[in-house]
């Protein structure tokens, strides 16, 4: 990992004791790991949302790129415009919207295991 820019947080007693808890548990290395842990963790929450739906594609909003990505049906395989393959947590999330679900139901896209 690149680092980008060095910064300083300050947290409440009640947050360092659970942190340093977690910490002890082994949950987290030190208190870097477990910020970039759970940071990590808070933003593939919300980084996919659902845009449109459209016959032979559908697309997503993804939060991190700050843009629109599309996703394919390929000869009912799903296939990520933006990172030009099938395996990707583009495709992962298209898999989880309903409109793909049915589609996968009905035999109109083929439901791949995931090579990651």
């Amino acid at each position: 990992m690149k680092l980008t820019k060095r910064i300083t947080i300050t947290l409440d007693e009640e947050t360092l004791k659970w942190l340093d808890r977690k910490i002890e548990n082994k949950t987290f290395h030190n208190y870097q790991h477990a910020i970039e842990k759970l940071l990590t963790e808070k933003i593939e929450e919300t980084r996919f949302r659902h845009f449109n739906c459209y016959e032979d594609h559908v697309t997503i909003f993804d939060e991190v790129l700050n843009r629109l990505v599309n996703i394919y049906n390929k000869d009912g395989i799903l296939s990520c415009d933006y990172h030009q393959r099938e395996n990707c947590d583009h495709v992962r999330f298209a898999y989880t919207l309903k409109e793909i679900q049915k589609a996968v139901e009905e035999g109109k896209i083929k439901r791949l295991p995931f090579r990651f």
